[in-house]
């Protein structure tokens, strides 16, 4: 198992296509957790920008949030957040 484990780690990067290559970003509406805007595939449009998924029980999600807060403030890349199973309210004050 070890060594199939090596043997595809070792495999030249254009062996590992993926069929999402050169197709259209798929349409999308989400609501905006204070309910106030809908966030739309046009916006991520205006480059550079990122969609984060998260969750307020993600420990990864926690550790990686001051990195992510550091990058909005320190660059022009357009941080969006998608909150993953989440009740609004959690999501909500986690965002405060």
């Amino acid at each position: 198992m070890i060594l199939g484990l090596f043997t595809f780690l070792d495999r030249e990067e254009s062996d590992l296509r993926s069929v999402l290559l050169n197709k259209d970003f798929p349409n999308f509406s989400l609501s905006r957790l204070d309910n106030e805007d809908i966030l739309t595939k046009d916006d991520l449009l205006e480059l550079p920008s990122l969609l984060n998924v998260w969750a307020t029980w993600c420990v990864a999600c926690l550790v990686e949030h001051p990195f992510l807060m550091e990058l909005k403030n320190e660059s022009r890349i357009k941080i969006y957040g998608l909150n993953y199973k989440d009740v609004s309210e959690q999501g909500s004050k986690t965002t405060r």
